[in-house]
């Protein structure tokens, strides 16, 4: 079995190898079973999910990846049992963007490594769980092998890495003699779910858009296991949690569009909810609302409606992060990356990208860096399936974020994250005039 202080360190690994999102901070430990990291994030879709861990930089499973990927706040906030979380200049405007190919094989060795350690990690696992739970750590080593798959761009393995350290950490807690067993029976089968949608996602034969979007919501429903191990979560908002993570599966395999628009509004909750700078008590109501997905078609959209007014009112509780313009811009265009269709960031930013990325094509917008200058160093991944690098002006990027994702949709497609493009927006009004249309006026609003 697994010692306590062995498990508070597994339950603060890093969660953020997101879909392109910074490390996020540790997350709460309790008195009973510390907390698993957040991720948010980080897969990216053709169909808009609203994906990292994380994030989250914040925090996730995920922010998923957000990857990967939910993000938590500069502050330092406190969970419901009252202790701390655990937690090159850029081109002259007009001129094409200086290239950071160099960059591009260091990126890709680091993940491979990740690949590698989060592997091993699971096969150390293997012969501490509780035997039922043999068959999931083998499913999930399997899907990490699977997603090594060249085809496979790099956000999903980014997703996948994410997902896969929540799990493993989840897993950690389960062992735990100290896990009370109502904690321990919600906790596994909120681990099976998570690991049947990585398995879908990773399906040989699975259309790549599908496979995408699935691990994409494996992403961003991971951060729950964090919210469910933490004994200090409310009984109410751990069981409805739970069957929020149930209901993200079964939407993902029903795979119709109206299903796979639910499960995404559904991940978009669970990031906020598992954001540990997210408000108890609209930690509460947004669990309440959320697990109440209506059955017909009518109450569904009326469902949906009420969660993008609910997704904002509770993100927003904690109020815009205090940060700089570049850290702003990082996490904000991570979150965008992860969340956002290729195709329409590619139709958006057209006039922004190199002549490089417009001529072959870009397949996946990976992540993005600070850098100096008001600039982020982007990577992506052609159509050629070459890692691509180049330094981008943010004053040139979030106004056309903006456009891809009014701010109506803002909290429903980019989960916690967007607060950060908001705090981007208003500082790019107020600082150097550039306006980044209904992000500014939003901004105002909640600062």
């Amino acid at each position: 079995m697994t010692s306590a202080p062995a498990l508070a360190a597994a339950l603060t690994l890093p969660t953020d190898p997101s879909p392109g999102t910074p490390s996020p901070t540790p997350p709460p430990t309790t008195t009973a079973v510390p907390s698993t990291t957040t991720a948010p994030s980080s897969p990216t879709a053709e169909s808009s999910l609203t994906p990292s861990t994380t994030s989250p930089t914040t925090a996730t499973p995920s922010t998923p990846t957000t990857g990967t990927a939910p993000t938590t706040t500069a502050s330092s906030p406190t969970t419901s049992t009252g202790t701390p979380p655990p937690t090159p200049p850029t081109s002259p405007t007009g001129t094409s963007p200086r290239p950071t190919d160099t960059s591009a094989s260091d990126a890709e060795t680091r993940q491979r490594r990740e690949l590698d350690d989060v592997t091993a990690e699971l096969d150390r696992r293997k012969a501490d769980v509780p035997e039922e739970l043999v068959p999931v750590v083998e499913q999930l080593a399997a899907t990490l092998r699977a997603v090594q798959d060249p085809r496979n761009t790099p956000q999903q393995r980014n997703g996948t890495i994410s997902s896969a350290r929540q799990v493993d950490a989840a897993l950690g807690v389960i062992d735990a003699p100290e896990t009370p067993q109502a904690v321990r029976e919600q906790l596994t089968g909120a681990v099976r779910e998570v690991t049947s949608l990585l398995d879908a996602a990773n399906r040989p034969g699975s259309p790549p858009e599908e496979q995408r979007t699935k691990s994409r919501l494996a992403y961003r429903a991971s951060p729950a296991l964090r919210t469910i191990a933490d004994t200090g979560t409310p009984p109410e908002v751990r069981e409805a949690v739970t069957r929020i993570v149930r209901k993200v599966r079964e939407r993902a395999d029903a795979g119709d569009a109206r299903s796979m628009d639910a499960a995404k509004t559904m991940t978009a909750s669970l990031l906020i909810i598992s954001d540990p700078n997210t408000p108890d008590q609209e930690r509460k109501h947004l669990a309440r609302t959320t697990d109440e997905e209506g059955s017909s078609g009518d109450e569904q959209d009326d469902w949906t409606e009420r969660m993008k007014k609910e997704q904002e009112e509770a993100a927003s509780a904690q109020g815009l992060p205090d940060e700089s313009l570049t850290k702003a811009a990082e996490v904000c265009t991570n979150a965008v990356f992860d969340s956002v269709p290729d195709g329409t960031l590619s139709r958006h930013l057209k006039s922004v990208i190199p002549d490089k990325w417009e001529t072959e094509g870009v397949n996946d917008f990976w992540k993005s860096d600070e850098a100096a200058n008001d600039s982020l160093d982007v990577l992506v991944q052609l159509r050629s399936r070459q890692l691509s690098g180049a330094n981008l002006e943010i004053e040139q990027l979030v106004p056309r974020f903006a456009d891809a994702v009014p701010a109506g949709d803002l909290f429903m497609t980019l989960g916690p994250q967007g607060l950060h493009c908001l705090r981007a927006a208003l500082q790019l009004d107020q600082d150097k005039g550039v306006a980044s249309g209904s992000w500014v006026r939003m901004a105002e609003e909640k600062d």
